[in-house]
């Protein structure tokens, strides 16, 4: 958990004042190794590099907590779609596993807030640990944030559904990572919103929480 040491100078608080793990951004690896390997080779081929890139970031990932159970999941998924894509020789079958995470997520959020354990709450107290003593993990805030990350993940996912049958598999692998774009900037922002009102709020209260800069 960070530490508080020494008060932030007065004035608003921005990202720039929390720690984020970049790391999260490798997940991204095998998606491009999978579109250029496919340019021009056969399935297997191309499946079997995703892979070995899944791997390797999934070894890679030293999280904790939610954030790596999360990452476990997501390798069961990637691997139980290479497993598909190479018993059917299909490149698309194996394409197809962000459609299933899609729906594998929505029931997740939803029973994290059964359990009332709010899904953007532990994640986003695990990405920013210096909002841990200032923003409860049941805050509301991030009851609403789940939702959206409900909606979303439907929303995504049936777009997603009707796309793979409608384009090449290239096509899909790139344009189904695009449509994502907008709605992960959506989640972000208002997160990015809501949330730090939330942190603002409460170093009024309590000025002494104020997390320390990275580079301070």
């Amino acid at each position: 958990m960070t530490t508080d040491a020494e008060p932030l100078p007065a004035g608003r608080v921005t990202l720039r004042d929390f720690r984020f793990n970049p790391s999260v951004l490798e997940g991204a690896l095998p998606v491009l190794v999978f579109w250029v390997v496919n340019q021009f080779a056969d399935a297997p081929i191309s499946i079997s590099a995703s892979f070995l890139a899944a791997i390797v970031v999934f070894v890679r990932n030293k999280q904790s907590g939610v954030i790596r159970a999360l990452g476990v999941l997501g390798f069961v998924i990637v691997a139980a779609s290479a497993g598909v894509g190479l018993v059917l020789d299909s490149d698309k079958a194996f394409a197809a596993q962000n459609i299933v995470s899609d729906f594998v997520v929505v029931p997740i959020a939803l029973g994290s807030l059964v359990i009332g354990r709010p899904l953007a709450g532990a994640v986003g107290r695990e990405l920013f640990p210096a909002i841990r003593p200032l923003v409860p993990e049941r805050h509301a805030v991030f009851v609403l944030l789940t939702l959206l990350v409900v909606a979303i993940n439907l929303s995504t996912g049936l777009i997603r559904l009707v796309m793979i049958d409608a384009l090449s598999t290239n096509d899909y692998v790139i344009l189904s990572r695009v449509i994502g774009v907008p709605f992960n900037i959506l989640l972000f922002g208002l997160g990015y919103l809501l949330v730090f009102r939330v942190v603002e709020r409460e170093l009024a209260v309590n000025p002494h929480l104020r997390p320390q800069r990275p580079d301070a």
